[in-house]
């Protein structure tokens, strides 16, 4: 019985490790995305943004987009959805 307790209870810390280090990984996973995700958008700014550098400060504190922004495509990764 008290072997079977420790067993039991040995299995439970692997399968605690194991969830943990899954949930790590897709966490590294989740962050190495978004910073791909954050470089593509800089990249397809970046020329409008600077183009219209003048207007940053009519543009800043906005509920809307401003209109200057319309120009630059928002579906980065061509999945159909901004």
């Amino acid at each position: 019985m008290i072997i079977i307790a420790a067993l039991l209870a040995g299995a439970a810390a692997l399968a605690a490790m194991q969830m943990k280090s899954t949930r790590g990984s897709e966490i590294t996973r989740t962050s190495i995305s978004s910073l791909h995700c954050a470089e593509a958008g800089i990249v397809a700014a970046r020329n409008a943004v600077m183009t219209n550098y003048p207007q940053w400060n009519a543009a800043l504190g906005l509920a809307t987009e401003p209109a200057w922004m319309s120009a630059i495509n928002h579906d980065i990764d061509g999945d159909g959805t901004a």
